[in-house]
Parts: C-alpha cells; sequence; structure tokens
C-alpha cells in the first residue's frame, strides 16, 4: 500500500507542479531514530535541523 502511495504521488506532483520528485521510495526513518535526530516522531526534513548534544560546551558553567 506504501509502495502504491509513494508511485501515485511520483505521478501525480509533476501533473501539479514545475517540480519532479527525484527518488523512489521516499526516505524514511524509524520512530526511535527520528526522536533520536530530531526530537519529533514527524520532523520537517526540509531544512536539516538535528539535535547535537553541546553539554561539553556548558560542562564547568552555572548553565543548566
Amino acid at each position: 500500500m506504501l509502495r502504491l502511495c509513494e508511485q501515485l504521488m511520483y505521478d501525480l506532483v509533476p501533473a501539479t507542479s514545475a517540480k519532479r520528485i527525484q527518488e523512489l521510495p521516499f526516505p524514511r526513518l524509524g520512530y526511535k531514530d527520528a526522536l533520536a535526530r530530531y526530537g519529533s516522531d514527524k520532523p520537517d526534513l526540509r531544512f536539516g535541523l538535528e539535535l547535537e548534544d553541546v553539554g561539553d560546551l556548558f560542562a564547568g558553567t552555572d548553565f543548566r
């Protein structure tokens, strides 16, 4: 079913937009991977804003 929906979107988008979807199957993230990398189970991947651990930058300061 997922493959059918992807193919439908792949075929439908060029008919309604100047852009072409470049890859099939669409990229997928597992639930735990999405939470670990983006802090959400529905991340907006357009901007590439992954979480980063910056705890070592604030070690030894009063910042919590």
